[in-house]
C-alpha cells in the first residue's frame, strides 16, 4: 500500500475548497444545458386553469396588460437581477418587472399598447445575447 506524507497548509486548504466549490458550480451549469426547456412549459390546458393566455411572438395584435414570460437559464438572484434591468432596457414604459429563477419566469406591466411582434423582438434583442432563452411568452387575463 502506497503512503503519501503530504502536508497541506491552511492555504492549500482555502484552495482545494474554492477548487471543489467552482467544480460543484461547473457540474450545475452542464446539467442545465441538458434539461430539457419543454419540461418548464405549461401545457394550454394547465394555463387556462391559472389565467395565462399564450402569445404568438409573430402576431400584430396589440397587448397590453401583465405580460409573462417563461425563460431558460436562470439559475439565482443575480440572473433575477439581469433580466428585470433587460426587459427594463428593452421596453423602457413597463413597470412592476418581477423575477423568479424559481419558477424560471420574468413579469412586467405594458401600459400601452404594442404589437406582439415588437414586445417580441425588442426582448429578444436584449435577453438573447445574455444567454437566456425566451421559452414562451404570455398575457394573465384579467377577469
Amino acid at each position: 500500500m502506497i503512503s503519501l506524507n503530504i502536508p497541506i497548509n491552511q492555504t492549500d486548504a482555502v484552495v482545494l475548497t474554492v477548487l471543489g466549490v467552482m467544480f460543484l458550480l461547473g457540474v450545475r451549469v452542464l446539467v442545465s444545458f441538458f434539461r430539457d426547456p419543454a419540461k418548464k412549459r405549461q401545457l394550454p390546458a394547465e394555463n387556462e386553469g391559472n389565467g395565462t393566455e399564450i402569445l404568438d411572438d409573430q402576431s400584430e395584435e396589440p397587448v397590453k396588460g401583465r405580460i409573462i414570460l417563461t425563460i431558460d437559464g436562470m439559475m439565482c438572484g443575480m440572473c433575477e437581477l439581469h433580466m428585470k434591468d433587460a426587459v427594463r432596457k428593452a421596453i423602457p414604459g413597463v413597470s412592476g418587472v418581477e423575477a423568479s429563477h424559481v419558477s424560471g419566469e420574468v413579469s412586467f406591466v405594458l401600459r400601452d399598447p404594442e404589437s406582439v411582434c415588437e414586445v417580441s423582438s425588442k426582448l429578444h434583442r436584449e435577453i438573447d445575447p445574455l444567454g437566456y432563452r425566451i421559452l414562451e411568452m404570455g398575457r394573465k387575463k384579467i377577469s
